[in-house]
């Protein structure tokens, strides 16, 4: 009996992490799915159900709005094969699928660095964030999710530093460029980390190969959605999505999410330099 207690309390300190983790992607299942259940196909949905049949590796090349989305293109292709589009709830738990795998991933990687408390803050400050609703309830956003998602990864990956590491990390970022255009900056900024780590500067191919991919694919198939004029309005993009992030985090009133957002900066700053 008592070897059975003992038993318990172990097992009880060495998953109490895994354990509420689980249970609150349960609950937020539950939650998320709820509040899903009147949605249907919306806008560029149609595009990918309806505008590219029948589907050839060329149809999944094509650009969306810019975008490379050969990941997401192929998943709905898939699902309108398998499940037609008549049990769009399938289409929404994947979306959903997609989210608790970034949020899981995030957690993963604070809880590297600073411990359960802290990543387990993160998690449930991320796992049902009310300001990015859109990216959660709508299946559409698997292309920016799966970026984010296989860049987090990537990143985990070359932090074990395992034998194959460089190449599965190299082979993720590939999948997050090929799911949407916001995997090129992230993919970028491997190789700046890179670049400024001389013990990892010889593995500049991690991202390197990755890009000269897009590179390619860009000359046969890109469409230019940028203009020499919007770079003026950079500054203020940048500022302004920093802003609504860290509001859209704490749900801050427009004042305090300028200061908050200051506050932050000015942190990150400070830690870099010490």
């Amino acid at each position: 009996m008592r070897n059975r207690i003992k038993w318990v309390v172990e097992f009880s300190k060495q998953y109490w992490f895994s354990g509420i983790w689980v249970g609150l992607l349960l609950g937020g299942g539950v939650r998320l799915d709820r509040l899903g259940t009147s949605r249907t196909f919306f806008f560029d949905e149609w595009s990918l159900v309806l505008g590219r049949w029948p589907i050839g590796i060329g149809d999944l090349l094509e650009p969306h709005n810019g975008h490379l989305s050969f990941v997401p293109f192929g998943i709905y292709a898939g699902l309108v094969r398998i499940v037609g589009l008549g049990h769009y709830r399938v289409y929404r738990w994947v979306g959903i699928s997609f989210h608790f795998v970034v949020v899981t991933l995030v957690l993963l990687y604070v809880l590297r660095r600073l411990g359960r408390i802290p990543a387990l803050g993160v998690g449930i400050g991320l796992l049902l964030l009310g300001a990015g609703w859109q990216n959660i309830l709508w299946p559409f956003q698997i292309g920016f999710m799966g970026s984010v998602g296989c860049y987090v990864a990537s990143l985990i990956v070359l932090d074990r530093k395992r034998r194959n590491s460089a190449t599965v990390a190299s082979f993720l970022l590939f999948l997050s460029i090929a799911s949407s255009g916001v995997g090129v900056p992230l993919t970028i900024a491997v190789i700046v980390e890179t670049y400024f780590l001389p013990s990892k500067r010889t593995r500049l191919w991690i991202g390197g190969a990755p890009l000269v991919a897009y590179g390619i694919w860009y000359l046969y198939f890109g469409i230019s959605q940028a203009t020499i004029g919007n770079l003026v309005h950079v500054p203020s993009y940048l500022r302004d999505s920093a802003v609504g992030a860290v509001g859209g985090l704490y749900s801050l009133p427009p004042l305090w999410d300028v200061l908050v957002t200051g506050m932050t900066i000015g942190v990150l700053l400070v830690a870099l330099i010490v």
